[in-house]
């Protein structure tokens, strides 16, 4: 069934609804909470998330198996992922290397060919019609699903977020008291999930309507300059799709990838290793066997 006609005949999860409604509800009353320490943290920990969880966790490790690292770098990193409440590591490599396999078709869970507002953001409120079959998303992962403490991540992806909330809101509640533990819900879980979802979904819409093209790749996906600045790198999303398990994203001399940059700099220290460098294309090396040790 094509992702247009089952969203068209189902209704949307009203959990997820309510949760969306709630943390831009939160986001939005964080100003009136402004504390300098909440937003440090906020900005900090929106940062780290967005570098080591999403853009090197949850992307480039998780999804493509850019390169190599030990248990416990890959467990930091997916449990920071994890943190920025979208989905667990097994469903959201398990979507994105969908998603790959069918960019920009009917069958695509966030195309915007089906709209703009669904490939940013409304396609979460649903559940796709393939990808909610039973065993497809550890089949697509069946790689990460060998690792126990990814399994543990999501399994108990809710837990660990209302978890982590409750424990953190709580202890800046008993060191400032209630005001500053509001400000800390407001600023380090609203902005920041709120920010880091926006940004995310933004390749899903902005950077397949919008941008240049260097590889005549059969999808609509763009490089897009502005959006590579913000999501450290992952912005040359044609580059991506091109060579979708390549480490480097940024192909041109200006197609600065930071990114990338980190990933030397850990191999420096030896904390990564066996980076994919450009080489084959096509959906079919979208992701290869998970690399690590330890």
């Amino acid at each position: 069934m094509a992702v247009a006609e089952f969203a068209r005949n189902k209704k949307p999860n009203p959990t997820l609804v309510a949760f969306v409604v709630l943390l831009h509800g939160m986001a939005v009353a964080a100003p009136f909470f402004y504390d300098p320490l909440s937003v440090i943290l906020c900005v900090v920990m929106t940062l780290a998330t967005l570098q080591f969880g999403l853009a090197l966790g949850y992307h480039r490790l998780l999804s493509h198996n850019s390169f190599g690292t030990s248990r416990f770098v890959r467990g930091v990193m997916a449990t920071l992922g994890t943190l920025a409440a979208q989905t667990g590591p097994l469903s959201w490599a398990a979507t994105h290397r969908y998603h790959h396999s069918k960019a920009d078709t009917e069958h695509d869970p966030h195309s915007p060919t089906i709209g703009f507002s669904w490939a940013h953001l409304v396609w979460t409120f649903f559940d796709h019609p393939h990808l909610k079959k039973e065993g497809v998303v550890e089949r697509l992962a069946s790689d990460l699903a060998k690792d126990r403490y990814l399994l543990f991540l999501e399994r108990n992806f809710r837990s660990v977020n209302v978890g982590v909330f409750l424990i953190t809101v709580g202890a800046a509640t008993a060191w400032r008291g209630p005001e500053f533990g509001v400000s800390i819900a407001c600023w380090l879980f609203g902005v920041r999930i709120v920010a880091l979802w926006h940004l995310v979904f933004m390749t899903n819409s902005v950077a397949h309507k919008f941008g240049y093209r260097n590889y005549d790749v059969p999808d609509d996906s763009r490089n897009v300059w502005w959006l590579a600045i913000l999501l450290l790198g992952d912005g040359w999303h044609n580059n991506h799709h091109a060579y979708p398990r390549a480490a480097k994203l940024g192909h041109r001399w200006f197609e600065f990838d930071i990114s990338y940059v980190v990933l030397r700099v850990m191999k420096l220290f030896g904390l990564v290793w066996d980076l994919v460098e450009r080489k084959s294309r096509g959906s079919s090396h979208a992701y290869g066997a998970i690399k690590g040790r330890g």
